[in-house]
């Protein structure tokens, strides 16, 4: 979203734009986040930022994973990087135990987890939230643990709301107060939020973990001292929310 949005500013406004997208369709993760129950409208924003970009005159390339060789061929006046974030788990004992899997790994079909499946929170957004509901909408029985007061604790609550309508009645289990410090054979090491004390919640066939990506900033390490202009635009300068890297990218493109 953060490239996209920068290139359909920066066309407007005169410059000459080239996308370089290494997927053979635009959209990065938030492309992946549209196929979690109630997000389709994720697909249709990428959709409406790339025909804005399109029709204001930006070249996309797809299939054509950028390099600093190949950035530096193009000869640009200004690069925006916007890589985006890696997902990945945590570091945190027991992470390499089979049966551990990313919201990425579930929603984008690479993790088959058995009937019971264990939810980390450890974002309190949407995405163990929604990750949740097509476990439980898919047949799994699903638990979902935070440090939090209550699960999804850091969203609005006509979100949190529509979400707990969804889910408990398909048997969701909500198990706020426990810090995850550990992944175990079938679930985790916990400390309780207050207390401190330490337990455990044991019995499932997978787990998955919503947690914080790692930011993709190799290229930005690789393009340093060059004569033209260097952004970082979203989650590949840190990873945040999608309203967060439109707004980067936006003033970026405005900066040009």
């Amino acid at each position: 979203p953060a490239g996209l949005e920068a290139a359909g500013v920066a066309a407007a406004r005169g410059h000459q734009v080239t996308v370089l997208e290494r997927d053979d369709q635009p959209g990065g993760r938030l492309r992946l986040a549209a196929r979690a129950p109630g997000r389709q409208a994720w697909q249709e924003l990428i959709d409406h930022k790339t025909a804005v970009a399109e029709a204001s005159g930006a070249l996309f390339r797809f299939s054509t994973a950028a390099t600093a060789e190949g950035v530096l061929a193009m000869e640009p006046d200004a690069v925006v990087l916007a890589t985006g974030a890696r997902p990945v788990l945590p570091a945190l004992p027991g992470g390499d135990l089979p049966g551990v899997a990313t919201v990425d790994d579930w929603l984008g079909g690479r993790f088959k987890p058995g009937r019971r499946v264990l939810v980390v929170d450890l974002l309190d957004r949407q995405p163990a939230l929604t990750a949740a509901l097509s476990l439980a909408q898919a047949g799994h029985e699903v638990t979902v643990v935070t440090a939090a007061a209550f699960v999804g604790a850091k969203l609005e609550p006509q979100t949190y709301v529509y979400l707990y309508q969804m889910l408990l009645p398909l048997g969701a289990v909500f198990v706020p107060h426990l810090q995850t410090i550990g992944f175990l054979p079938g679930g985790v090491a916990t400390r309780h939020s207050f207390t401190r004390a330490a337990g455990s919640l044991l019995g499932f066939d997978g787990v998955v973990v919503a947690a914080p990506g790692q930011a993709e900033d190799s290229l930005f390490d690789a393009m340093q001292d060059q004569a033209f202009t260097l952004h970082q635009a979203g989650d590949c300068y840190t990873p945040r929310d999608v309203e967060a890297a439109i707004l980067e990218g936006h003033s970026i493109a405005r900066s040009l």
